[in-house]
């Protein structure tokens, strides 16, 4: 098994473009991973393997010129990832890993141009399938996402809840299939833009159950004798 924090793969693919030796651009006209293998753990509450990595790039300075790209025909596929919950205790496995990006790029002549991602695993065993469209460098940022979810058992993603909560929840498996909008103006879109920038409001039309919940009733303190 490989370490955490460990990435292996059988095989990958790129094709870079003749076009970027001449800019200053990163261009991959195609990248294909094939059976990728991950280990990730998490340390603390909000500690992982990758942490200090994460925070060398972060500390970095911001360079003046930005960072251009354009990465077409993006493919993973049947990437298994292994989660290692060291504050909890549990283990989690994500399989049947497949995530295509048909194009994304920050470039100008790009950015009204909609990113539609697919994505689709199995996590501890439920299907996820996850696709949509967005404009992610436009001055106006909108996205859909369609979301399908099966069996998902709460009970044990509910430790990942980033605020604290004050019930439990015993038992209950989420099915859902959702269909999230959001729009918000880009900070940068300008001066009568970005006076009047509000978060993204979402829209979330679809059917949302959760079979099966069940929440323990709290323990009311007995009377004093």
């Amino acid at each position: 098994s490989a370490p955490a924090g460990a990435a292996r793969s059988r095989q990958v693919v790129a094709d870079t473009s003749s076009a970027a030796r001449f800019t200053r651009v990163v261009v991959f006209d195609g990248c294909h991973v094939t059976r990728p293998k991950l280990s990730i753990a998490r340390l603390a509450p909000q500690r992982f393997s990758f942490s200090d990595m994460l925070d060398k790039i972060l500390a970095k300075p911001k360079s003046d010129s930005p960072f251009l790209f354009s990465f077409n025909n993006i493919r993973l596929e049947d990437g298994p990832i292994a989660f290692d919950d060291r504050v909890t205790g549990k283990k989690h496995l994500i399989d049947q890993l497949r995530i295509g990006v048909p194009f994304i790029s920050n470039l100008p002549d790009a950015a009204d141009i909609f990113v539609t991602p697919d994505f689709s695993a199995r996590v501890n065993g439920s299907p996820i399938d996850l696709g949509g469209k967005a404009q992610l460098f436009s001055n106006t940022r909108e996205a859909t996402v369609q979301l399908d979810i099966a069996d998902l058992d709460l009970p044990t993603y509910m430790d990942f809840v980033p605020v604290p909560l004050r019930f439990k929840v015993a038992a209950g498996k989420l099915g859902a299939q959702l269909a999230v909008h959001f729009k918000a103006a880009s900070k940068h879109a300008g001066k009568d833009t970005a006076s009047r920038t509000h978060p993204p409001t979402p829209d979330t039309p679809g059917p949302l159950a959760v079979p099966g919940l069940h929440r323990p009733a709290p323990r009311r303190p007995r009377p004093a004798p």
